[in-house]
C-alpha cells in the first residue's frame, strides 16, 4: 500500500512540475530530467529526478549542488571534493542507474557516505545544516527556502 502511495505521490509530483513549466529552456530541462522516471520503476531515482526538477523550475542549477562520477573517475571526484562547500556526491558505475555510492560533503570533507538515496542525503545534509548552524549554499537559496517551508 505504501509503495502504491508513494508511486502515485511521484506520479502527481511529475505531472505538477511539468503542468507548471510552460516552455522555453527552463521547461526543456524538466521534462528532460523528469523523463527519465517514465522508464525506471525505482522510487528513489524517481524522487531524485523530482527533486531535480524542482530545483530547476525554482531557477537554480541542481549540478552545483548533486554531483556524479563514474565509479572508475574517483580521483576526479576526490580532487573536486577538496573544493567543495555543500553538495551531494553521487558515485554510479558505468550504465547503472542505481548508485554505488551517495556522500554528503561539507566544507570539503566528506562527512556522511554510503546513503540509501540521493533524497536520503538531502534530507541528512539539511539535518546536518541545521544541526551545525551552517548557512545554505546562496546558489541555492530558493530551494534552501522551500524545503524549510514545506
Amino acid at each position: 500500500m505504501c509503495l502504491t502511495f508513494c508511486s502515485l505521490s511521484c506520479k502527481a509530483a511529475c505531472g505538477n512540475l511539468l503542468g507548471m513549466s510552460k516552455g522555453g529552456v527552463k521547461g526543456q530541462r524538466i521534462k528532460e530530467v523528469l523523463s527519465i522516471t517514465d522508464l525506471c520503476d525505482n522510487i528513489n531515482t524517481r524522487r531524485e529526478c523530482i527533486l531535480r526538477g524542482l530545483i530547476i523550475y525554482l531557477n537554480e542549477d541542481p549540478d552545483t549542488f548533486f554531483k556524479e562520477y563514474l565509479a572508475l573517475a574517483t580521483e576526479d571526484a576526490e580532487r573536486d571534493l577538496a573544493t567543495t562547500v555543500v553538495g551531494i556526491y553521487v558515485i554510479r558505475r558505468d550504465g547503472d542507474q542505481e548508485p554505488e555510492d551517495i556522500c554528503v560533503v561539507i566544507e570539503g570533507i566528506k562527512v556522511l557516505s554510503n546513503l540509501g538515496s540521493v533524497i536520503m542525503g538531502f534530507v541528512m545534509l539539511f539535518g546536518l545544516i541545521y544541526v551545525l548552524d551552517l548557512s545554505f549554499p546562496d546558489n541555492l537559496k530558493y530551494t534552501s527556502s522551500f524545503s524549510r517551508r514545506s
